[in-house]
């Protein structure tokens, strides 16, 4: 059971977003559609039944390998100290991180109170999730230009 539900009789919930490095950071995400199913109450923030303050965004460790808990315990810590009632697992973060399952239990282990919720936002109308998905790892996939496509000439 959600402790959200369980917390039903209060006014007013302090929300986190934990949201995914590689989309955040590499693809200039803004959470735009996080945000906006936040304000609007929709898709995971439905769940609410009072006034919801958005106390921060935090974005994961990016991908790293055997440490990935021990490094995001240390940015959860953060949305501890503000009181969230919970964390929202970004909705690229459940589509794409493979180490999700593993945070959640971390939280619920160290911060048993913090409810961990799976999503933000739905996809929008009118694409599907697997198209949506292919589209973004479309995008992870792009070849870049670094410092040595710049660099190289001179050396």
């Amino acid at each position: 059971m959600d402790k959200i539900i369980q917390k039903e009789r209060k006014s007013s919930f302090k929300i986190g977003i934990l949201t995914c490095s590689n989309i955040t950071q590499d693809l200039g995400c803004a959470s735009t559609r996080c945000l906006r199913a936040l304000n609007t109450a929709d898709s995971e923030f439905a769940r609410y039944s009072g006034n919801v303050e958005l106390v921060g965004i935090i974005n994961c460790a990016g991908c790293p390998g055997i440490f990935g808990a021990e490094k995001l315990s240390n940015r959860i810590r953060t949305l501890t100290e503000l009181n969230v009632d919970a964390i929202h697992f970004s909705s690229c973060l459940v589509d794409f991180c493979p180490n999700k399952d593993e945070y959640r239990k971390m939280i619920n282990e160290k911060y048993p109170a913090i409810d961990v919720v799976f999503g933000t936002h739905s996809y929008p109308e009118g694409i599907s999730e697997e198209t949506h998905i292919r589209a973004v790892i479309d995008l992870i996939r792009q070849p870049k230009r670094s410092m040595i496509d710049l660099m190289k000439p001179f050396i």
